[in-house]
């Protein structure tokens, strides 16, 4: 999928991937896990990443135990690819900062890596089946 870095993408993006999801028979909870991780990702890069109305690529592959996500953006002179996904999040008198750890906490894995001019972040999951517990 190909969405303009705006905020309305949001909503498209959300909306696709649980219906995908949904269609791959994920259950409510992993489903809202994902949807929540990815939105995380596609809102830094509508942020941080592209310059406004400029693409931002979110990619799903499915193979038989993962789910890989991977939102890449455009890049900007000002935006920087973490050296570090953080573990906690800021003060709370910080207003900002939460994504990477928010996607942390939800994806099964996750890594941050710059590609082209721009970056990539490819979250992976376990199938709902594949992982007891979830």
């Amino acid at each position: 999928m190909r969405v303009p870095a705006q905020h309305a993408s949001l909503r498209l993006v959300r909306s696709e991937l649980e219906a995908a999801l949904a269609r791959m028979g994920w259950p409510h909870d992993a489903t809202g896990r994902a949807v929540l991780a990815t939105g995380e990702a596609v809102a830094n890069a509508i942020e941080h990443g592209s310059d406004p109305g400029e693409p931002v690529h979110i990619d799903l592959h499915s193979c038989e135990d993962w789910t890989t996500i991977v939102v890449r953006d455009q890049g900007r002179d000002d935006a920087a690819v973490p050296a570090v996904i953080p573990t906690t999040p800021p003060p709370a008198s910080q207003p900002r900062g939460r994504g990477l750890v928010i996607m942390r906490r939800l994806a099964d894995e996750i890594d941050v890596s710059p590609i082209g001019g721009g970056t990539a972040v490819r979250m992976r999951f376990a199938h709902p089946e594949a992982a007891p517990g979830r």
